[in-house]
């Protein structure tokens, strides 16, 4: 039987598992393939999340320059301990895969920004390495890595598959989204 889908990783915006990719729009329940799910936060709040295919996730990630993947690789295979971490949390709640940042290991307050990551695959919700939390500071120090190229194709991404904030609403920091 498939795990579900965390209610952490559900939709704010639609209070509901995703339903489609974010890219290409195929419907996730339709479509056979994984998908991972990105969700960012900031002073408590959900500023962005979005849900990509197989797919367009290889696109997307094939789109970061060489450079910014080899150091954003680098970065998490020097500040991660994945083996550890499977172990520390098999049968674990799904809460506890998100609790603790990948990399540090701190616990962001509700004034903190950080980014959630998971995958679902064949309708289950995956568990080890997914779900991930990756606080605002460890989040900071990866994107003073990525290349220009990288940045500005992140802002091509949000720019095509996001609408902005409200006029009235305040704006949250300029930070490049974490594709975990």
């Amino acid at each position: 039987m498939a795990d579900p889908i965390p209610p952490a990783f559900h939709s704010v915006e639609h209070d509901s598992p995703f339903s489609s990719c974010c890219r290409c729009e195929r419907p996730l329940d339709e479509i056979g393939e994984p998908y991972v799910i990105n969700k960012q936060f900031d002073r408590g709040e959900c500023v962005l999340e979005f849900a990509l295919c197989q797919p367009c996730h290889i696109s997307v990630t094939d789109d970061m320059s060489e450079e910014s993947k080899e150091t954003t690789q680098k970065f998490f295979e020097e500040n991660t301990d994945m083996d550890a971490r499977s172990e520390e949390l098999t049968d674990a709640d799904p809460e506890d895969w998100i609790r603790h940042c990948i990399a540090c290991g701190k616990i962001p307050n509700s004034k903190e920004s950080f980014s959630l990551g998971g995958m679902v695959m064949d309708g289950g919700f995956v568990f080890d390495p997914y779900p991930l939390m990756v606080c605002g500071d460890c989040q900071s120090e990866v994107e003073s890595r990525l290349s220009a190229q990288t940045k500005r194709r992140w802002d091509r991404f949000i720019s095509d598959h996001f609408d902005g904030p409200p006029e009235n609403a305040e704006a949250p920091p300029k930070r490049t989204p974490m594709l975990i």
